[in-house]
């Protein structure tokens, strides 16, 4: 049990911290590229995860196996203890798109929950 969790269980409070994810990076590859499954577990009720990219490109995220949903930089996504998510980008026109994706825990304060890669090539 972490320090974290001890304290909760102690004092009520809520455990808003999941297990460690890992995405892989996305691509290199032709549109759309995304990467596997990650389970969000071991925290209380719901989180709010946050995706921010270094450059511009079409955000996509999956939960729970469902389609492909669009998200805005800087959008959200709330998560519950068990959930499935998976992120796919795409460029906005031909071309290619990389850079940095880094994803937040907005209910623990922005905490960082991963950073992984994106080089992901439009075909003209």
């Amino acid at each position: 049990m972490t320090m974290l969790r001890a304290h909760a269980a102690t004092f009520g409070g809520s455990d808003v911290t999941p297990d460690a994810v890992n995405w892989a990076n996305i691509g290199p590859g032709t549109s759309p590229q995304n990467n596997a499954n990650q389970t969000l577990q071991n925290f209380d009720g719901s989180i709010n995860l946050e995706i921010n990219a270094s450059s511009a490109g079409l955000l996509e995220y999956s939960k729970n196996g469902g389609a492909f949903t669009f998200i805005v930089n800087g959008g959200q996504v709330s998560v519950s203890d068990g959930d499935t998510i998976r992120w796919q980008v795409s460029p906005a026109a031909p071309g290619t798109v990389s850079g940095t994706i880094t994803i937040t825990n907005e209910s623990d304060g922005s905490a960082v929950l991963d950073t992984f890669t994106y080089n992901v090539t439009e075909p003209l």
